[in-house]
């Protein structure tokens, strides 16, 4: 009989201690939101500014999906779209510091793992969303992807092949010569 009532005392004590952790999830995140904006505020190094950018963007993201979840669709969109504009200042941050993203690539790789990221965070959600709201998940990811584009192209500025001029893509195979007309 005293195991049993050990046993339910120690389920209870663990279902309170993660009802209370839930409950105060939302607390902390906001807690975080206002420690970021704050900071942010104060922050006067482009690269630094452009990381806190970086993460108050994900975060709004995070808030996004889970408004979504709890069928506050309006504050979702809103949400998303604050995401949006965070990464983008966080680029114009970035670009605004006049740092070469190849010598100095700090703030840039950050910025590069959160899009990453929230590509595939956005992608996970456009297949939760109905099919009428797709259209408008799949315009903020399509922003977010060609964001990472750019971002990709300044840290691996090499990386896309160039086209000799007059050349037309997949006419010559690899490493051989154009053909010349009759001499």
């Amino acid at each position: 009989m005293n195991i049993r009532v050990a046993v339910a005392g120690a389920f209870s004590l663990v279902l309170f201690w993660s009802a209370s952790a839930r409950a105060a999830s939302p607390r902390k995140s906001r807690d975080k939101e206002a420690k970021l904006l704050s900071k942010l505020e104060r922050e006067k190094n482009p690269v630094k500014k452009a990381k806190l950018e970086t993460k108050l963007g994900r975060l709004k993201l995070t808030h996004a999906f889970k408004a979504y979840d709890q069928g506050q669709y309006d504050q979702c969109w809103k949400l998303l779209d604050e995401y949006m504009t965070r990464m983008n200042n966080a680029w114009a941050d970035l670009v605004a510091s006049g740092h070469q993203a190849v010598k100095k690539p700090d703030g840039f790789k950050q910025l590069e793992i959160a899009l990453r990221e929230s590509r595939r965070d956005l992608q996970d959600f456009e297949t939760r969303t109905t099919y009428e709201e797709r259209q408008a998940a799949g315009k903020i990811r399509v922003k977010t992807v060609e964001l990472h584009t750019r971002v990709v192209n300044a840290l691996f500025p090499g990386a896309a092949p160039k086209r000799k001029k007059g050349s037309k893509a997949g006419s010559q195979p690899p490493g051989s010569e154009p053909k010349k007309g009759p001499q």
